[in-house]
């Protein structure tokens, strides 16, 4: 076995890999197809095999890995008893372990303090490049750094003026950055890594195009900590930094979507020419049949105004409430309860409500309920109590509550999980395999660290 590459060693390269590949999959799946979309589920499942091999086979898990695999186990005994597609069982497993099983990998096979740092520099300089991209995203139009697929795959106006990202989702592509973000933070508290302030910036202003109301409430949270760690730590002079990048990154999103919106009306006469009409349209005439479809207006509180201010009016005025109400978040939580009233000890079955399994292959219950097949729960929690029933909430409730208490030791680490817990309630979380990748990784840095002080004031 010694002749074989050290486990810290493949860990590192693996960490590498994924710190790279995670937010550019989508794209890649794009030109390459899905087959590159299994590479992290591949090379994870690798690694964790040759660590179970080379220790022969005596594994160490803790209470957390007991009640993960203790849900996974409810969701299979949910599934049979259902007799619910075990594709979409295998389908939602896939979705929510492979980043467990590398979680696992980070807690038990240690790596060097320098090795650490260098992932997460690979992590910042590529969401910076990510960054860069999206802010030409906005500023052409999408006719920059964005396919033409995707483009015409979106549907309504309002979301065609929110940045995508190259992870082809607004909301997930404002997590990541803001994660990233935090964690830039912390490094440059505790390892004095040298950050501009160009990148908080950037990276602000990107998240406001994103127009993500979930993201933007955690980030005045994340103010709000910032304005308690400045006080208790008496820095003062970070508070007019901090004021000086929100009143820049805010002002120029609102200069990007507003130079947007005068030169489509004062040149394109409000349509966005290269992705409705044919590639030789010619603007001096534009009577010209579209080649596809042009966009709607939206109908639901999901697609409603496109940039920050107009959503974050609708949030105000009410409005977001009562469309969600009908066809949104607060929908599909009533819609869930619904369902759970009527599968209450063993629910659904694993991948038969607005999951990762369900989209991949269909359920069981679309047809009862008069569910569209591309429905998305669009919520961690409710989701689980659908397909699990009170037996699996009630495990997955013990995994989370779990995760808190280890938390509890780190203020960071802590903040991180109240970020996870929160997002679950607009997102399907842990479905989210490129945001788990960070959550999971950043959680075993604060370890680290937390570690490391720790022995400094034993010694």
């Amino acid at each position: 076995m010694s002749k074989f590459i050290s486990l810290d060693k493949c860990l590192y390269i693996l960490l590498i890999i994924l710190s790279i590949l995670m937010p550019f999959r989508e794209l890649l799946s794009l030109y390459v197809g899905d087959i590159i979309k299994f590479i992290p589920d591949v090379l994870t499942l690798l690694l964790l095999m040759y660590y179970i091999i080379k220790n022969k086979f005596k594994i160490k898990l803790r209470i957390i890995d007991f009640l993960f695999l203790a849900f996974i186990f409810t969701g299979l005994i949910s599934t049979l008893y259902n007799h619910s597609s075990i594709m979409g069982f295998i389908a939602q497993t896939r979705s929510i372990s492979v980043m467990y099983c590398l979680f696992y990998l980070l807690r038990v096979i240690p790596l060097e303090e320098k090795k650490y740092i260098t992932i997460f520099k690979i992590i910042f300089y590529t969401s910076i490049a990510l960054i860069i991209m999206a802010i030409s995203e906005a500023i052409t139009d999408k006719h920059l750094f964005f396919p033409l697929e995707w483009a015409q795959s979106i549907k309504f106006e309002s979301n065609f003026d929110r940045v995508y990202g190259l992870l082809n989702n607004p909301n997930t592509f404002a997590i990541y950055l803001l994660l990233i973000m935090l964690m830039t933070w912390f490094l440059s508290e505790k390892e004095k890594l040298k950050v501009n302030w160009v990148y908080y910036y950037l990276s602000l202003t990107t998240i406001f195009l994103t127009s993500s109301r979930s993201t933007l409430i955690l980030l005045i949270l994340l103010l709000i900590f910032l304005l308690i760690w400045i006080i208790k730590n008496k820095k003062y002079f970070k508070i007019a930094t901090i004021s000086f990048l929100l009143i820049a990154s805010f002002s120029s999103t609102f200069l990007i979507n507003f130079g947007n919106k005068v030169i489509l009306e004062e040149f394109y006469n409000g349509k966005r020419i290269d992705f409705i009409y044919a590639p030789d349209y010619n603007p001096s005439n534009p009577t010209e049949t579209p080649v596809t479809p042009p966009l709607e207006e939206s109908e639901n509180n999901e697609t409603q105004g496109g940039s920050i201010l107009e959503r974050v009016e609708e949030i105000l005025s009410g409005k977001t409430f009562t469309d969600s109400l009908t066809n949104g978040r607060i929908y599909n939580i009533l819609l869930g309860l619904r369902i759970f009233k009527d599968n209450l000890l063993f629910g659904t079955g694993f991948g038969t409500f607005g999951s990762a399994g369900s989209r991949i292959a269909g359920s069981h219950i679309y047809e009862e309920y008069n569910i569209h097949n591309q429905f998305y729960a669009d919520n961690e929690y409710i989701k689980v109590l659908v397909e699990t029933g009170i037996i699996g909430t009630l495990i997955y409730c013990s995994f989370l509550l779990a995760f808190g208490i280890s938390s509890l030791k780190n203020v960071y680490k802590f903040l991180l999980f109240a970020i996870t817990i929160f997002t679950g309630m607009f997102y399907n979380i842990f479905e989210l395999q490129v945001i788990m990748f960070l959550i999971y990784l950043f959680f075993v840095i604060f370890d680290y660290y937390n570690k490391k002080e720790k022995s400094k004031i034993n010694n």
